[in-house]
């Protein structure tokens, strides 16, 4: 894990790690929810629940339970996929 520290610098080398060393191993046996492109990834499914304004899993919050404005920015940025959310 060391070698991706710097690459992309600190917020992306848990991402290049996952990317290039676990997801070439499950590829063939996982399943993913994904509500802005199921329909693309031969492992993606719709995702099971709507989405509640810019919440997402993964999502990092401050400690007054404030989600980053810059990863909300780009989930509002991006429209829901009806394909791949229950309305």
């Amino acid at each position: 894990m060391h070698r991706y520290v710097g690459v992309h610098g600190y917020r992306y080398y848990d991402t290049d790690f996952l990317k290039s060393e676990v997801w070439p191993n499950i590829q063939s046996i996982v399943y993913c929810h994904d509500s802005y492109s199921c329909h693309k990834f031969p492992a993606s499914h719709p995702f099971p629940t709507r989405r509640e304004g810019a919440e997402h899993l993964g999502q990092v919050y401050d400690e007054f339970s404030i989600g980053r404005a810059p990863d909300e920015r780009m989930v509002r940025k991006h429209p829901v996929n009806v394909k791949c959310t229950p309305q």
